[in-house]
């Protein structure tokens, strides 16, 4: 049988390096392991790219899904996905390459003073990315709190408007943050936690401990910035908060960055 023509491989004439060529919204069952405390099997929707030179037409697909078959054969610590980005760089034989993981983790909940469970959803990622022998790691978790006003609060006669928070935080690290602890300490920087199961006490003291602790975006986003500037093996960290403003047709945003 004679050879098939590679015609990805073929010789480009137009001189225009791309930055990144590859799959997204690959489904993948992954088992995780190392910085979330203990394994945890998890459906992860994947992305996977790598750089292609100018002189080459198109980056070979399959090579994207024999390397991510070969990443869910074993638990996947912070470690083997950096492993697998610089070996991706070499199947593709680029100089650059990466890889980005998105799932949820699903973690109980007991309420303040009744403490009924519920579960929550945590929206998570983690990805590595190789470049000319250099290896970076960062993951990220997204979760919900509760912000109160607090102009709406020293205005009003009344009560204060409050509302649903967003707060998402991009750390990179050398092994991995405990996904625990960064999870905590997202919930922790809102005017009060959310729950999904509440009874009416706990539904009282939460509304009084949110009016107690007004917060805007701007004030979530800088205390996170400071807890997360003093984790340890944080090099890199991106935070940001998005409210779902209750009196307004829009969301109110703040972000910021630091090493």
């Amino acid at each position: 049988m004679s050879q098939l023509p590679d015609v990805h491989a073929r010789a480009d004439v137009r001189g225009i390096a791309l930055a990144e060529v590859g799959v997204r919204g690959v489904a993948a069952q992954i088992t995780l392991d190392g910085w979330l405390g203990s394994e945890l099997p998890v459906a992860a929707t994947c992305a996977l790219y790598a750089s292609l030179p100018a002189d080459r037409r198109a980056g070979h697909l399959s090579r994207f899904g024999e390397a991510l078959g070969a990443l869910c054969e074993h638990p996947l610590s912070a470690s083997h996905l950096c492993e697998a980005a610089g070996d991706l760089a070499r199947r593709l034989e680029a100089d650059r390459a990466g890889l980005r993981l998105e799932f949820s983790q699903l973690v109980p909940r007991a309420a303040p003073v009744s403490g009924a469970v519920g579960m929550t959803r945590i929206d998570c990622a983690i990805a590595a990315q190789w470049h000319t022998g250099a290896v970076e790691f960062w993951q990220e978790v997204s979760t919900l709190v509760q912000t109160v006003c607090p102009c709406s609060k020293e205005m009003a006669a009344r009560g204060a408007h409050n509302q649903r928070c967003r707060v998402t935080a991009r750390v990179q690290s050398v092994g991995g943050l405990a996904q625990q602890e960064l999870i905590a300490l997202l919930e922790a920087g809102g005017s009060a936690q959310v729950y999904p199961v509440l009874k009416r006490m706990d539904e009282k003291l939460l509304t009084e401990r949110a009016y107690d602790h007004p917060a805007f975006v701007e004030d979530v986003v800088r205390d996170l910035a400071i807890a997360l500037s003093r984790q340890a093996h944080a090099l890199r960290y991106r935070v940001e908060a998005q409210s779902q403003e209750s009196i307004h047709p829009h969301d109110a945003y703040a972000l910021a960055e630091g090493p």
